[in-house]
């Protein structure tokens, strides 16, 4: 779906926050508009980190639940 509407996706996955910085790494080199992750665990772990990142990136990305959490 997303090719037809031209839209590139770019599918990265992590497992630590050394694997984060480096996906994140990548996104920046490919000049990535935006991050979307999804709701596990590692994300909501890392979630000031990703924060900074993108923040100081300044790249958009919308998270599954606000903070504090809403679970």
């Amino acid at each position: 779906m997303a090719h037809a509407i031209g839209v590139n996706l770019l599918i990265l996955t992590a497992s630590s926050q050394s694997e984060i910085d480096a996906a994140f790494a990548t996104l920046i080199r490919e000049q990535a508009g935006a991050l979307l992750t999804n709701s596990e665990s590692l994300f909501m772990v890392h979630s000031n980190h990703l924060a900074a990142l993108t923040a100081r990136h300044r790249m958009p990305a919308p998270y599954a639940y606000r903070w504090p959490y809403e679970l």
